[in-house]
């Protein structure tokens, strides 16, 4: 007879959650509590069912009604896999285990599978692996989505990732990319995926062939890097490691239309975090838009998050820094405008507490402007700047330029935010002979927080020609609350604060028997803060309890020996 849910997965189980086969098959549950035996369930949980069909005229997931019923399709079933069938409780131990099927092989091309304007699921029917770059795809987009158990998604189940075809190379790469990934032009025996038709013009068919088998089982994603690229990561920290949670993939050229079309990929929603980005009332994981003109905006969409202090955006450009673009990250809750690197990669972290503003789906966007085309040549080219931090901390900044002549000056600018600039060192020509000329200047002080740095030449005629930007990142220091020396000369207490909450912090000093012997308090008002205390005559010598208390009541305890 048929393959059956009952006689595959539930390896021919006789009664609920019995256990014939050790290390083989799941426990399958219904999402009511009604009929769940008669039906062939091991149990029912309210939190729904293990085993799931997709809908697309519904865009929703449905249960199986019966595990009698025959399991052969050419389509997809979302499956939730506790364990094998010893895991019968959402307490059960972590277990392995292997889900087969018998029958004979499948063979031979496969009736194709219709395709609507909503997502379809599509099964790979083979005992083999197959290439996606292979399969016959009419009417339907060159997209397609798997899930990827590997990502800690909702509750740790895992998300979906967006498959986008590189026009150029023809290879698939993912959304959200992650290091290692874990699939690329590859779908594996047993496994299911996501295709969606034409936006506008309806049904498509996808038709599985025996030619798109492969001899390659992978376990691991690789990407491949495209040109113009704008890539948008959410991730969350825990215990200094970021966990990618979901992302987004925007591709500039000419060739592009800004209009939703076939070449933009639609977003598959996961359990928990999404990020989309929105264009024309579609939510998109993958969008093609026309190069950056003056200002572009792309609108990001986030549902799903959690109330954590955690999340943290990796916002990744690739080969954007046309000359005169700049682009910027905009937190409308907080009303910051945070700079963002054209080529390089720019972390910001964010919180979302129990206020609406925090978790507004669309808090943020990524903004680009674009200056018009530069004037014809200046006499003066400042074709290239570097800035590097040195040794004891300060800073370098280098230039060349070309055909100097008729030059008055040369200025550094800095920058704390990349917008405003201001002037901190000068210097004079060296040629002004219409020759090449490198020049090298220190950056004594520099702040604390980002560098930006740009050469201003003022020329005799008053005109102004500027360099490009270039940005040091600021130092990271570990958090520390440190007293030095210890045991303490001269009745003197240095107390250094590193990476601390700014605020007035309380300096308590008791004697071994609780008794108040000093009190005061200290302002930290910069990454690093050195306050010195001066014990009063009647502090003796001997061993005493300091307590620091911070603005959030947060105490530093530490036993101080006075000589």
């Amino acid at each position: 007879g048929p393959q059956t849910f009952r006689s595959a997965w539930q390896e021919k189980m006789l009664s609920p959650n019995d256990n014939r086969f050790p290390g083989y098959g799941t426990t399958m549950t219904i999402g009511t509590p009604g009929n769940y035996v008669a039906n062939g369930f091991d149990f029912y949980d309210l939190t729904g069912p293990s085993v799931k069909t997709y809908v697309p005229a519904t865009n929703t997931y449905v249960g199986i009604a019966n595990s009698a019923n025959d399991m052969s399709s050419n389509r997809g079933y979302f499956t939730f896999v506790r364990g094998n069938r010893s895991s019968t409780t959402f307490t059960s131990p972590v277990t392995s285990t292997v889900l087969r099927t018998a029958g004979p092989l499948i063979q031979g091309t496969r009736s194709g599978v219709l395709v609507g304007t909503l997502f379809s699921s599509v099964a790979n029917p083979y005992a083999s692996p197959i290439d996606m770059r292979k399969i016959d795809k009419t009417g339907a987009q060159e997209f397609f989505y798997l899930w990827n158990p590997n990502m800690s998604g909702g509750f740790g189940l895992g998300a979906f990732q967006t498959y986008l075809r590189n026009i150029s190379t023809g290879e698939y790469t993912t959304v959200p990319d992650l290091e290692p990934t874990s699939q690329d032009n590859i779908i594996q025996s047993g496994q299911a995926f996501f295709v969606a038709g034409f936006m506008t013009t309806g049904a498509g068919m996808v038709n599985i062939k025996e030619r798109d088998k492969v001899f390659q089982s992978n376990m691991v994603f690789r990407t491949q890097g495209m040109s113009e690229i704008l890539k948008v990561n959410l991730g969350i920290v825990a215990n200094n490691n970021v966990t990618t949670l979901d992302g987004i993939h925007v591709d500039f050229a000419d060739d592009w239309s800004n209009d939703v079309d076939r070449f933009d990929a639609r977003k598959m929603t996961n359990l928990n975090e999404n990020v989309a980005s929105f264009r024309d009332t579609k939510l998109l994981a993958v969008e093609r838009r026309k190069t950056v003109a003056e200002t572009d905006t792309i609108f990001v969409n986030m549902t799903g998050l959690r109330i954590t202090p955690n999340y943290k955006w990796s916002i990744i450009m690739g080969n954007m820094d046309s000359a005169g673009r700049s682009a910027f990250l905009i937190d409308s809750y907080l009303n910051t405008r945070t700079p963002l690197a054209l080529d390089d990669t720019t972390e910001y972290k964010f919180a979302v507490q129990n206020i609406a503003g925090t978790y507004n789906p669309r808090r943020f966007m990524i903004v680009f402007k674009q200056l018009p085309p530069p004037p014809p040549p200046a006499p003066v080219l400042i074709t290239s700047i570097s800035a590097s931090r040195n040794y004891d901390n300060s800073i370098a900044v280098d230039w060349k330029v070309e055909n100097e002549a008729n030059v008055q000056g040369y200025t550094i600018e800095r920058s704390a935010d990349g917008n405003s600039f201001n002037g901190i060192i000068t210097k004079d020509p060296g040629g002004n002979n219409g020759g090449g000329a490198n020049y090298a200047v220190n950056d004594l002080s520099p702040l604390a927080s980002d560098n930006f740095y740009r050469v201003r030449a003022l020329l005799q005629n008053g005109q102004i020609v500027y360099s490009q930007i270039v940005k040091v990142n600021q130092l990271q220091y570990e958090p520390s609350i440190s007293l030095f020396p210890n045991p303490v000369k001269n009745k003197t207490m240095h107390i250094k604060f590193v990476s601390q909450p700014k605020g007035t912090y309380s300096i308590v000093l008791n004697n071994k028997l609780g008794q108040l012997m000093h009190q005061s308090t200290a302002a930290v008002t910069n990454t690093i803060t050195s306050v010195d205390i001066r014990l009063s005559t009647y502090v003796t010598a001997g061993i005493y309890q300091l307590q620091i208390i911070s603005p959030s009541g947060e105490i530093t305890r530490q036993q101080v020996i006075i000589d």
